[in-house]
């Protein structure tokens, strides 16, 4: 990831999601039995198989029982997640995109929000653009 100058933010991420699924498959799955990263232009694939069939799934946040963020935290850094099971176990395959959309890119770009909205007349609500 280095050779392809990534951001920072990417690179945690990335990480994050390895360390999840590696411990997770060492902890619940009797361990790694594959590894693979991918890095391509518009996305970065992580790859990890382990021995278990069982798939993973997101317990309910507990003030008594540790941990069980692992799958949340995957899930959420990498919401294409999937899992191909295989007779020797599973491969759970993450896809972290390498850029993220800004907010911008969800909105009317005739819509004025933040700042731009407080400087519109008529003060903090959002509303259109008119060009005034």
């Amino acid at each position: 990831m280095a050779e392809q100058d990534a951001p920072p933010a990417l690179v945690a991420d990335v990480l994050t999601v390895v360390s999840e699924l590696v411990s997770n498959a060492r902890r619940h799955a009797g361990g790694i039995t594959g590894f693979q990263v991918t890095v391509r232009a518009d996305q970065v694939i992580v790859k990890v198989s382990d021995r278990s069939a069982l798939l993973p799934h997101l317990r309910p946040p507990s003030a008594h029982t540790p941990g069980g963020f692992g799958w949340r935290v995957v899930k959420t850094l990498a919401p294409n997640t999937f899992v191909r099971s295989h007779p020797s176990g599973k491969t759970i395959i993450a896809t972290l995109p390498t850029r993220k959309p800004t907010a911008a890119a969800y909105l009317d770009p005739g819509v004025v929000v933040g700042a731009a909205a407080r400087a519109a007349p008529g003060g903090l609500s959002a509303g259109r653009n008119t060009g005034r």
